[in-house]
């Protein structure tokens, strides 16, 4: 009998315990990741229910989509990972448009790796692509040879990047060239014997649609390994379908960069960076009044003292 006001019992005193609902399934994480699911029956001491099979068969995955798949890696990951699954996925792995695009520039993996077996891996990704190559970015690794044999079985480059390609001469790159007619997009980054009038104008003539261009020079530095530049401004002033122009560290005089803006109507972008022979007066901004965005920067050393020790020192500062 329960009086008026008394304290309910504590459990164990001859009541019955609440019952609670009991928890959820608990659910296997991994197992679902990898393709199977798992349910933990609560409060019993019995073995897993098993409600899928453990593992899957990736193998058996239809082919066609596999390539949708690899389509959003890129060359570098399935040349190193994806294609080397199973046979079903090597197959996949050589559909042509998934090497339209061979970016063997900016992967981290391939700073470890030997010259030798990125160019044979450059290789393998020009012959997958069964002639469809349109564009090829590559660093530190490409030779004239590895020019040559993308010329021989790529005829649709529509852009191309060379960034730090030290190996690469005037005769490899204009050999490539030559054989790039819907060449679009042309940039070219510390490639130091690279260069010369004789090369770009060849370059316009192979390259009639060029619409962008970068060149970038290395500052303070020389080397008699150079090509020789002198009047490489007219090989750029006769790119006359250009929208975009980058130079950076070009030895391109303020008269030679008028005749460039003469020379190529079509042009949106113009940026220039430490080239020290522009000098940005009033004839050249009326020059380049009809360019959309224009953009000129120098350095110079000034003489800077620090607060905390009062010593000078000669620092690089960006003034125009």
């Amino acid at each position: 009998m329960k009086l008026p006001g008394s304290l309910p019992r504590r459990r164990g005193a001859g009541s019955e315990p609440t019952r609670r609902p009991p928890p959820p399934p608990k659910i296997d994480i991994l197992s679902l990741a990898t393709g199977s699911y798992v349910r933990m029956e609560a409060g019993t001491g019995a073995r897993p229910v098993q409600m899928l099979s453990k593992s899957r068969d990736w193998s058996e995955l239809p082919v066609d989509v596999l390539p949708l798949v690899f389509a959003n890696l890129g060359a570098v990951d399935i040349l190193m990972g994806s294609g080397l699954v199973c046979h079903s996925w090597l197959e996949a792995a050589k559909v042509p448009h998934l090497w339209r695009s061979v970016d063997m520039a900016n992967h981290k993996a391939l700073e470890k790796m030997d010259d030798d077996v990125l160019c044979e891996m450059a290789k393998v990704a020009v012959d997958r692509s069964k002639g469809q190559l349109e564009v090829f970015l590559g660093k530190l690794f490409v030779t004239d040879e590895i020019l040559k044999y993308i010329g021989d079985r790529s005829s649709s480059m529509k852009s191309l990047s060379l960034m730090s390609c030290h190996d690469i001469t005037n005769r490899g790159f204009t050999d490539l060239i030559m054989k790039s007619p819907l060449l679009e997009d042309l940039s070219l980054g510390l490639c130091p014997r690279v260069g010369g009038r004789k090369v770009f104008e060849a370059t316009v003539k192979a390259c009639p649609h060029l619409k962008r261009f970068s060149l970038h020079r290395e500052l303070f530095r020389f080397s008699f390994m150079y090509p020789e530049r002198y009047a490489e401004a007219s090989g750029f002033a006769a790119m006359r379908e250009l929208r975009s122009l980058s130079l950076t560290g070009s030895s391109v005089s303020t008269r030679e960069l008028e005749a460039i803006v003469d020379g190529c109507p079509h042009l949106e972008t113009l940026f220039l960076r430490d080239c020290y022979d522009v000098v940005s007066d009033g004839a050249l901004q009326a020059k380049c009044a009809r360019i959309k965005t224009v953009t000129i920067e120098k350095y110079k050393w000034v003489l800077e003292r620090k607060r905390k020790r009062g010593r000078s020192q000669m620092v690089l500062r960006q003034y125009e």
